[in-house]
């Protein structure tokens, strides 16, 4: 059984990972910038450390889409994923123009200390995130038997998953939409399936409001909250009495910051039901009793973490 996640430099697992791809098969080489290296995959794949994440926790596998398929970009993920013990490695890419552009965005950060430690391409600076975005998130050693859809199985509630969370949560007794950016093409799924008769618990992630964060994009970040609300209304159309709906946010992550990093202010939660009123939810301490009160709300067992709101 693997251990808790490493935070550490993409350069603690630089030779492992360049070890393991070229055994797979492919071309890599090293770039270099004040001495670190990152690996180039084929002439067309890049990875390094992720710069808008806390740093050490995420590894990054940026792709020019126009020169590989997204389908062969997830496979040198999972290649990368094998030999790392990083929290979570993201592969994802983009339709660019040319593969300077993700060279010119490559930066080096310091570390508390004020060394030189960290190496990765500048996501919103590549333009990765601009035209034809496509992403996975392939997480580390998580058991899927403590998570809420395996949870909600137990009892024989079906799991519908969309956008971001589907390509991080298992669901092997659900539905997943993994890969899906559009907020919304992930509307119109969701409204789709939410008009079924029997029980069902169903989870989007609306990733825009993210990217455009890290782009510093207020009008992209404002288009995408009003696409959000617009598909928000209509499920709240759909809703029948005895439905519930929780509206939150993982992270900060504010267009006017000027900075590409998440922010950490506190995040909202919502919840709405036909049948509740003036309900405080209080200040929670983990995103977790979220996923808690998923499991009361369907009598459900508890999930390995967080204790569900009361209501």
């Amino acid at each position: 059984m693997r251990g808790a996640p490493l935070q550490a430099p993409f350069s603690t697992y630089i030779e492992k990972i360049e070890a393991g791809l070229i055994a797979a098969g492919y071309q890599v080489n090293r770039i270099y910038r004040d001495a670190l290296a990152l690996l180039e995959v084929n002439s067309c794949v890049v990875i390094g450390d992720n710069l808008e994440a806390e740093l050490g926790q995420v590894y990054n596998i940026t792709a020019n889409l126009n020169l590989i398929s997204f389908d062969d970009v997830v496979k040198i993920g999972r290649v990368v994923r094998k030999y790392n013990d990083a929290g979570r490695n993201i592969a994802f890419g983009g339709l660019i123009d040319s593969m300077d552009d993700i060279y010119s965005a490559i930066e080096t950060k310091p570390d508390k200390n004020g060394n030189i430690a960290f190496i990765g391409v500048n996501a919103p600076r590549s333009g990765a995130y601009n035209n034809g975005f496509k992403v996975i998130h392939l997480g580390y050693g998580v058991d899927p038997s403590t998570q809420v859809p395996h949870c909600l199985n137990q009892v024989g509630i079906k799991t519908f998953l969309y956008g971001k969370v589907a390509d991080i949560v298992e669901n092997e007794h659900g539905v997943s939409y993994p890969g899906v950016v559009d907020t919304d093409t992930l509307f119109d799924l969701l409204l789709r399936d939410v008009v079924r008769k029997d029980n069902a618990f169903f989870c989007l992630n609306v990733q825009e409001t993210d990217l455009s964060g890290h782009q510093q994009n207020a009008g992209r970040y404002w288009n995408t909250l009003e696409r959000a609300d617009a598909g928000l209304s209509k499920i709240l159309d759909a809703m029948s009495i005895s439905d519930l709906l929780i509206v939150m946010a993982d992270h900060g992550n504010d267009p006017f910051i000027g900075h590409s990093l998440h922010t950490r202010e506190m995040v909202p939660i919502l919840l709405f039901s036909h049948e509740l009123k003036g309900l405080e939810l209080g200040v929670r301490d983990t995103l977790s009793d979220v996923g808690a009160s998923v499991a009361k709300f369907f009598n459900a067992p508890m999930p390995e973490f967080g204790s569900p709101i009361k209501f």
